[in-house]
């Protein structure tokens, strides 16, 4: 093989692998737009799918925005036992509710 030869043999290899890059270009494309277009189906078969679903299974309507319910480790507790976890507000002590062994005596005016 001559150097003529051999550089006319590259060339139109060259000419080939062009030829099957544009093909390949364009079929990727092609298969770009077609996936764009079917992830649009998707969306809209699934909007259809949720808004039928919310019709069909209407779900209740939840009570309180912020519903409060005790923590876990207080429902369980009783109460003297919930005061001793950390956090806890403070509770009067035992025999504060009673009244003071002086009260209903009149107080002695000063002065």
């Amino acid at each position: 093989m001559n150097q003529l030869s051999a550089g006319a043999h590259l060339a139109a290899r060259l000419q080939e692998l062009r030829g099957e890059l544009a093909r390949g270009e364009a079929q990727l494309a092609e298969l770009d737009q077609r996936r764009a277009a079917l992830r649009d189906t998707l969306l809209r078969i699934s909007g259809a799918v949720q808004v039928l679903q919310e019709l069909v299974e209407p779900q209740p309507a939840p009570a309180s925005l912020f519903p409060v319910q005790p923590a876990p480790e207080m429902a369980r507790l009783p109460a003297e036992d919930a005061a001793s976890l950390p956090g806890a507000p403070e509770m009067p002590h035992a025999g504060a509710g009673k009244p003071h062994a002086d009260a209903g005596k009149p107080r002695a005016s000063a002065g």
